[in-house]
This record gives structure tokens, sequence and C-alpha cells, in this order.
């Protein structure tokens, strides 16, 4: 069930860092960023200890959306809800978009952790399921960022 407080904590952070990303506006989205912030992906789990690993994360991002011609990135809260009175966890769905319109890749669902503050939220942690397009995925793995494999990948 959604709270709707808590969606609007969770769709302003996704507001506000999508539009960073948009415009590679990289000190419009740092401060949306807790640290330390946890990112969990299929296999691996990245600690995010500086301004400086999510400058790489942000800028492999960037490339990223530029290889693949992607304009935009629509994410879309589907449930959020507070864990206690200063922190929200919230689902949402990733599209991607090429400027025509064209969807790029399969939709992909994300959890996060939302610490609530003065002036909206900072994300503190991340688990984003790539489901059926692992190109997104590596977009997220910055070399220099501390990581390490939560098991080994499987093979169908």
């Amino acid at each position: 069930m959604t709270d709707p407080a808590a969606e609007i904590v969770a769709d302003d952070l996704l507001y506000a860092t999508g539009r960073a990303i948009h415009n590679r506006k990289f000190n419009h989205f740092k401060p949306h960023i807790a640290l330390p912030y946890v990112m969990e992906l299929e296999d691996e789990t990245q600690f995010v200890q500086t301004e400086d690993d999510i400058r790489l994360i942000f800028d492999r991002v960037q490339e990223h959306m530029r290889t693949n011609n992607i304009h935009e990135i629509v994410r879309t809260v589907v449930s959020a809800e507070f864990l206690d009175s200063e922190t929200v966890g919230s689902t949402h769905v990733s599209k991607a978009f090429r400027r025509d319109g064209t969807a790029v890749g399969a939709p992909y669902p994300s959890y996060s952790v939302i610490i609530r503050t003065n002036d909206g939220g900072r994300l503190a942690r991340s688990c984003v399921a790539f489901l059926h397009d692992a190109t997104h995925g590596s977009s997220l793995i910055a070399d220099g960022v501390q990581r390490f494999r939560t098991h080994q990948p499987r093979k169908l």
C-alpha cells in the first residue's frame, strides 16, 4: 500500500535526480545521494563512499545514455511507505527512451531507501533488477568504486 506523503518524497527525489541526469548536471545530482550509499545489482553490491564515487557512476550513466542514444529515462513510483518517521521505502519502474519515443530495452524495477531531509530526501540504498537487459545494469558499475560479488552469476 502506498502512503501519499511517502510517495511525494519518493517522486520528488526521482524528479530531481532525473532532471539532473537528463541535463547532465552533476552538482544538482550529488546532493540527493547520502553517503555512504549502497547499490545492489543482480550479482554485485557497490559501496559508494565518496563524492568521487558518485561522480564515477554519474559519468558512467551519462556515457551509457550517449552510447545508446537514450534521450530520457522515465521513472514512475509504484509504491512508497514510511519505514520510520524519517525513512521511506519506495519501489519504482524505469523505462529508457530515445528522442523519437522508441523504448530502449525493457522496463526495470528498483527498490530505494530514502532518508527524508528538510529539502526532500537523499538516496541511501537501492536494489536494481535489470530483468531483461544487462546493458543498463552495466552502466551503473563504475571502476574505482568499492564493490563485491554477492553470488556467482547464474547460467541459463
